[in-house]
């Protein structure tokens, strides 16, 4: 019974995959490679031997341009690719937890452009209740900012907007404390979604939603750079059952069991 209990522990501590291949060694079978710009610029985006390469270049300041892979269904029936391995209800408990390993490198800025970004992210979308995910109704996008730069200095606060393309309803969160000495450097990143999903539907009043699509992307306006992804991994985390908080009671019903179950094997000897 307490092995049956730890191991329940364990598998409730260790989460649940969200996404297949998580090491992106099987692109061809679970991830699709896109892109997309709104002027002039270019990208690319490609996985090979496990490394995703994604690269914008939008120094003629036209648009925005980005370049991303994906795991999922867009909405509006925008690109799609494998589905998720499970398709939570997110709430304002829910939690995922992110381990993303990559490094920037590559970032130009063109000065002569009045304002210029480069962002690297993570992206989760989401439908909301009563909507159809196929047709034209708004959905949710939560972009976990990784690396978010104007003319070259780190951003932190939140931003919040209806895109003018779907008009998605977009949430926008810095959850990595990143620097330009990061630039060009692997960094492996973990973190909570809670904190900022919840945020997410308490601005747009939206009592849950259902995830149906994961990415991890690069884009840029007014510049250009380099992303290599060597993982992502997203897990739903499980609450750990409460009585593995009590390791000292649990200490003692397995002594008391081992006891009995001596006591009990010595009674046919004393009986012999």
């Amino acid at each position: 019974m307490l092995l049956f209990l730890f191991c329940i522990a364990i598998a409730y501590a260790d989460g649940e995959s969200i996404t297949y291949d998580p090491d992106l060694t099987q692109p061809e079978s679970y991830w699709l490679s896109t892109g997309w710009t709104r002027g002039n610029g270019t990208w690319d985006s490609k996985i090979i031997d496990g490394i995703a390469y994604l690269y914008v270049n939008d120094l003629n300041g036209t648009g925005w341009t980005g370049a991303k892979i994906q795991q999922g269904v867009m909405p509006h029936n925008w690109s799609r690719s494998h589905p998720l391995r499970i398709n939570p209800i997110v709430n304002f408990t829910t939690n995922f937890k992110i381990k993303v390993r990559l490094r920037l490198s590559n970032v130009t800025f063109n000065t002569a452009v009045n304002e210029t970004w480069v962002n690297v992210g993570v992206s989760l979308w989401m439908q909301r209740p009563k909507t159809d995910w196929n047709s034209s109704d708004p959905q949710l996008e939560v972009g976990l900012k990784l690396f978010w730069l104007r003319n070259g200095e780190p951003q932190h606060n939140p931003v919040h907007f209806q895109g003018d393309l779907g008009n998605d309803h977009h949430s926008l969160f810095d959850v990595y404390n990143e620097t330009t000495c990061d630039i060009g450097k692997w960094v492996e990143i973990e973190f909570n979604t809670q904190p900022y999903t919840s945020q997410a539907l308490e601005h747009w009043s939206i009592e849950f939603a259902t995830l149906w699509n994961v990415e991890v992307y690069l884009e840029t306006r007014g510049g250009a750079g380099s992303l290599e992804v060597d993982y992502i991994q997203i897990c739903l985390d499980q609450p750990v059952p409460e009585f593995t908080n009590h390791a000292f009671i649990l200490f003692i019903l397995a002594v008391s069991m081992i006891l009995t179950f001596k006591l009990v094997m010595r009674q046919p000897e004393k009986q012999g």
